[in-house]
């Protein structure tokens, strides 16, 4: 679907200038959250002053001071390019220039961020440097975890039905599920199949460094180190909760965390199943658990020869005021 863009052919020119797919993807989105505001104001971002910028900002909804502060910079550039070479701001000043990071986290939600909707992740992974990570959290998201992370560390090219945006999963217990992705997904997983480096933030230096990886078949792979030389085995547990660590880190997400990640996903789709209902009575049902844990690879309870899920517990992880807060939907049970 072709983006919604207030003064297209210029956003267009501008967005030209990128050779970064993922640079274009994420800037365009920022675009898109200007529309409305650009629509109401009659003119376009770049003529924009300090406080018309921060409802964009605002409007984007960022998750941290960072990612704030990352919008603030695309903006700024936007702005910059507009009155050189461009020359079409009705003046020459970038009332951007000489703004800290302090300045547009005054727009940030300050509530701790523990849950995600599936639009605000997905607007987060487009921020990230390198599709390891994109494609780590939306796994994560989509339930691909496993007992001490064996699923997400076990993927391999095998694994993918490239062509049906299906993942085959194998847990340590044997046991086999297999879920649809949607094409975002699929993309930062290839994309994190073929990447050969891995850029990430030092916060020691407070730069961006890079690292080789291994080339495996595995879809998370390990750095080229002296200890992982050429050692075609999957990506150490340490590697990826030291990844997460730094995502932490960098975007000042506290409660970013593999299980965090899941319930969300968890969320998303409770969400999705009730909105299908037809009834007046919309009610979530005992079996629409049972399909939630099937996908999210929930392990069955046993008593007395019977095999069962504990709702109980599903149902405290998707409380209707935990969903309410994350998606707006209000749901309720039978």
């Amino acid at each position: 679907m072709e983006q919604s863009l207030y003064n297209r052919e210029v956003k267009e020119k501008y967005l030209e200038k990128f050779d970064n797919e993922q640079t274009k993807t994420t800037i365009g989105s920022l675009f898109q959250k200007a529309e409305l505001i650009e629509e109401a104001l009659g003119k376009d971002l770049y003529n924009f002053n300090s406080v018309e910028i921060g409802k964009v900002i605002q409007n984007a909804r960022p998750v941290s001071g960072s990612v704030a502060f990352t919008y603030q910079r695309f903006i700024s550039k936007y702005i910059s390019w507009a009155i050189s070479p461009m020359a079409i701001r009705d003046n020459n000043i970038n009332p951007l220039k000489g703004l800290t990071k302090e300045w547009s986290s005054q727009f940030v939600d300050h509530t701790k961020k523990i849950h995600w909707s599936k639009d605000e992740l997905y607007e987060f992974l487009e921020l990230l440097p390198n599709a390891q990570d994109q494609a780590m959290l939306a796994l994560m998201f989509e339930g691909v975890i496993g007992d001490k992370l064996s699923e997400i560390i076990n993927l391999h090219y095998k694994d993918i039905d490239w062509n049906n945006n299906k993942i085959n999963i194998n847990s340590t217990d044997d046991s086999k599920r297999t879920i649809e992705v949607e094409n975002r997904t699929m993309r930062f997983i290839e994309n994190a199949y073929k990447e050969i480096t891995h850029r990430y933030y030092d916060e020691k230096t407070g730069d961006y460094k890079e690292s080789e990886l291994v080339p495996t078949d595995f879809i998370f792979k390990n750095a080229n180190t002296k200890r992982n030389l050429n050692v075609k085995r999957p990506i150490n547990k340490s590697t990826i909760y030291l990844r997460l660590k730094r995502l932490k880190d960098e975007f000042e997400l506290e409660y970013l965390t593999a299980n965090s990640l899941k319930e969300s996903g968890m969320i998303h789709m409770i969400t999705k199943i009730f909105e299908a209902k037809e009834d007046d009575d919309k009610v979530i049902t005992k079996e629409d658990l049972f399909l939630i844990a099937e996908e999210f690879g929930f392990k069955k309870m046993k008593a007395n020869g019977y095999e069962y899920y504990n709702t109980s517990f599903m149902k405290t992880i998707l409380s209707p005021e935990k969903v309410y807060k994350t998606t707006n939907v209000k749901i309720k049970y039978k």
